[in-house]
């Protein structure tokens, strides 16, 4: 593994405590040189010892908790309006498993540990992004961070210039977690730095927050708090060897709890198990219901299809089928847009038409052009074939149906802007009203054409185009603007770090007179006056230059006059050009009148043309009518041929209730059938669970075949059971003696019997001592050991039947017993309920007599 050699900060920790503003950092730079060995750190209270390690340890283990709260410690972005370098914090580690190795295993004090060193990282603020992190193979000084003046300050890179070092290095960000903590796996154990981390969180054995931590409750004061919270709690601790509860304080109250805890145990795992069985009926029952379930949505999705194809039919036979179909011209609409238009002379419509998937303006055929410019079709598409303009030929359009053109020999169909464009500039037309007027009926069709779209998302698709394309264009605006400010911010910060290291600036500028002392010393308001000086400079001069601009022009004219008019008083050609407008205002007069005329005549024939458009208005709805009528009609002959049309829509009235019953009668038929199964499913189950758990076995008499099972492998498991317990009883003592001593068994014996006789003399005299206590004992009165005359009795039968029986303190006294024997015991004398009295200790079975 590898040690830490150095550990670098930079710009971390506030001064002013955890707050955005004001922001001054505790630690500008400092660097930790540990030289790879290990060291201690010793830093005044508040300085940022918890600081360093929450930040150290969130670095290595990328802990989300650590690296939160060591994120709130970093430097903002900006402060008071001016921009602040990242914070870093970097480790350096040193591996020593390289070709350069240590003579010794331990380095002399002060020398470096050789190796190959890697450092770690990251850099970021404390709002923003978020952190960023790193790795590379090398030392610090590969990607520097700080650097010193020409006056010996220290200083931190600029965030661009710390960037670029990164990347003439080749180092690369590590965003995976999980790749992060596989590399640091090489130098640290990963283990160990989720248990620093998990100890961190607790807070690192920081005594000074433990102590903060204790709050005195309500009339309790602080030492009886510190009593309570921490003393109590490891007194009864090693008070009872954690193996009672606090309020148990006597051997009896031991036992009775133990019993009780035994009881409750045994309660609570059958009822665990209870609970258990009723999860599996649970589970098998679930499982029934989702096969339920899952044929009832295949039903219920199959009467769903039913329904709509019982819809679209009563749809079909309502006459639904004859509407316009979404994103083609509706068709109900033809004869009325078609009438519109020519009342308002507009194109026809049927001269439009749309390319599947277009979301732009209609095609305008080649004979529409024609209709609207006087020309024939051949000429109009030579003359756009002169423009250049696209004609297509393909027949893949969405029109209306009454249109004719696609069905010619020879079709044609331009864009939108390529007709507008040409009518524009056409010289087919015979003047600019003729123009105009072709133009705006070409505008107004194409309105028309589009209004009569059945596709009502149409118009929020080309919506949702042209706001695309105007986002696009704020977009790169605003790519531009942030390049600018970018270009311009990185001016600025050029000329500041200029300014601040180069002193010989402000030697210069005292030399030349530029600045005093006094302007020095306070540059920002030196930088305030100098600007508004300038700008009152800059104005002044604007003015001069915009009066010297109209001198020059009022210059200019008179040159020019005495150009034009050698030898004329400007006074004498004011007359001239005086008199020649009072002729050209007689002239302007007499034309006036003549226009008024002019409209005059006009208006009589504008009433004339209206006229005339309400008779051709009267004999187009005539019209109108009679082709709506015609298209029901051929609908009707082409999709029921040889029906007639009396009684139709009765009969199939009666066809669909004829359908509607049997449909009907099914769905009872189904629900039956359902019911059915839901009651047969049950017992099927059961049955086969039945013969998967028994084969072919008889049911009659199986309850009392399994229990005699049962039975006797209960009587097995407890054999088994007791053979584990005394096998384990058996390794447990053999361990004990390895523990206990380092010589063989035979070893031990033959020591033991050489040491008998003087262990056999303190034997006695300790038997003599414990008979003289127990004297002294049964002479106390209200001994809490004294017998009762139930206990008399019951030792007096004992004697009687020759068994023999100790007092269970003294079985429990006796040195030779484990803990596991003893606990034992103590469970069995709760539960059978008989405090003093104990079979013969010396037998190797440890259950006494029921």
């Amino acid at each position: 593994m590898s040690v830490i050699n150095r550990i670098e900060v930079a710009n971390l920790l506030n001064k002013h405590g955890d707050v955005a503003s004001p922001w001054d950092a505790k630690m500008r730079h400092l660097l930790l040189d540990l030289r790879g060995q290990s060291s201690a750190i010793s830093m005044e209270n508040g300085f940022g010892k918890t600081t360093l390690s929450e930040a150290l340890i969130g670095l290595l283990s990328r802990d989300r908790t650590l690296l939160s709260r060591t994120r709130r410690k970093c430097s903002p972005s900006a402060v008071g309006g001016t921009a602040r370098s990242w914070s870093h914090l970097r480790v350096e580690f040193r591996s020593r498993s390289g070709l350069e190795r240590q003579d010794d295993m331990l380095a002399a004090a002060g020398e470096e540990v050789a190796g190959e060193t890697f450092v770690f990282g990251f850099y970021g603020y404390s709002d923003g992004s978020g952190l960023s992190f790193y790795h590379y193979a090398g030392r610090f000084e590969d990607v520097p961070v700080h650097h010193l003046t020409l006056d010996g300050k220290l200083a931190l890179y600029a965030n661009r210039d710390v960037k670029a070092a990164m990347a003439e290095r080749g180092v690369r960000l590590t965003h995976n977690r999980e790749e992060w903590l596989e590399a640091v796996g090489a130098h640290v154990s990963r283990r160990e730095l989720a248990q620093l981390a998990a100890f961190q969180k607790e807070g690192g054995a920081d005594k000074s927050q433990i102590f903060n931590a204790i709050k005195p409750r309500a009339g309790e004061k602080a030492d009886q708090a510190f009593f309570f919270e921490v003393l109590a709690p490891e007194i009864l601790s090693g008070a009872t060897r954690g193996e009672t509860d606090e309020s148990e304080e006597l051997i009896e109250e031991v036992i009775l709890n133990s019993g009780t805890n035994i009881t409750e145990l045994r309660h609570r795992l059958e009822e665990a198990e209870s609970d258990q069985r009723r999860a599996s009926d649970k589970v098998v029952r679930l499982a029934e219901l989702r096969e339920q379930g899952e044929s009832l949505r295949d039903a219920r999705t199959r009467l769903m299809e039913l329904d709509q194809g019982l819809a679209a039919s009563e749809a079909l036979l309502g006459g639904q089928a004859l509407l316009g179909l979404p994103g083609l011209p509706r068709a109900a609409a033809e004869n009325d847009a078609e009438d519109d238009a020519e009342e308002r002379g507009v194109a026809p419509l049927d001269g439009f038409a749309w390319i599947a998937g277009d979301t732009s303006r209609p095609r305008v055929s080649t004979s529409l052009l024609a209709t609207l410019s006087g020309l024939s079709e051949r000429a109009v598409r030579q003359a756009l074939s002169e423009r250049g303009a696209r004609v297509d030929v393909h027949r893949r359009l969405i029109h209306l149906p009454q249109a004719e053109w696609p069905l010619n020999r020879d079709v044609g169909h331009v864009s939108f802007k390529a007709a507008r464009e040409w009518l524009a500039e056409s010289h087919a037309l015979a003047d600019d009203t003729a123009r105009d007027r072709a133009l705006s009926a070409l505008d107004e069709g194409a309105d028309a054409f589009e209004a009569a779209d059945g596709n009502r998302f149409r118009e929020e698709v080309i919506g949702d185009g042209v706001y695309l394309e105007e986002l696009t264009r704020e977009l790169a605006e605003l790519d531009e603007r942030r390049d600018d400010l970018e270009h311009e911010r990185e001016r600025l910060e050029s000329q500041q770090r200029d300014f601040v290291d180069n002193q010989s600036f402000y030697t210069q500028a005292l030399a030349e007179g530029l600045f005093s002392e006094a302007e020095l010393e306070t540059p920002e308001a030196s930088a305030e006056a100098a600007k508004a000086e300038a700008a009152d400079a800059r104005r002044a001069l604007n003015a001069h230059l915009g009066r010297v601009g109209e001198l020059k022009q009022f210059a200019a004219w008179h040159d020019a006059y005495r150009r034009e008019c050698p030898g004329t008083a400007p006074a004498e050609r004011l007359e001239e050009k005086l008199e020649r407008e009072a002729e050209l205002a007689e002239s302007l007069d007499e034309l006036t009148r003549r226009r008024d005329e002019a409209l005059g005549t006009f208006e009589t024939a504008r009433a004339e043309r209206e006229r005339l458009n309400g008779e051709r208005e009267r004999l187009s709805g005539e019209q109108g009518l009679l082709a709506r009528g015609q298209a029901p009609w051929r609908a009707f002959v082409e999709g029921w041929p040889g029906e007639e049309v009396s009684g139709f829509w009765t009969r199939r009235k009666t066809a669909l209730a004829e359908l509607e019953s049997n449909c009907r009668e099914a769905e009872q038929r189904r629900q039956e059938a359902e019911r059915t199964l839901a009651r047969l499913a049950p017992l099927a189950e059961a049955a086969r669970r039945y013969a998967e758990l028994h084969g072919d076995d008889e049911p009659v008499h199986l309850r009392a075949r399994l229990r005699e099972t049962e039975r006797e492998l209960g009587d097995e498991r407890k054999r088994l059971l007791d053979e584990e317990n005394h096998l384990r009883t058996l390794h447990r003592a053999r361990l004990d003696f390895a523990e206990r001593s380092e010589l063989s068994p035979e070893k031990w014996l033959a020591d033991a019997r050489r040491r008998y006789p003087r262990l056999l003399r303190e034997a006695e005299t300790l038997e003599a001592d414990i008979a003289a206590r127990e004297r002294y004992l049964e002479s106390l009165s209200g001994d809490p050991l004294e017998r009762r005359v139930v206990e008399a009795e019951a030792h007096r039968q004992l004697d009687d039947a020759g068994i023999a029986w100790q007092p269970l303190h003294a079985v429990l006294n006796v040195e030779t017993h484990t803990p596991e024997q003893r606990r034992e015991w103590l469970v069995q004398a709760a539960g059978c309920c008989s405090p003093r009295w104990w079979p013969d200790a010396r037998r190797p079975s440890p259950p006494p007599p029921r």
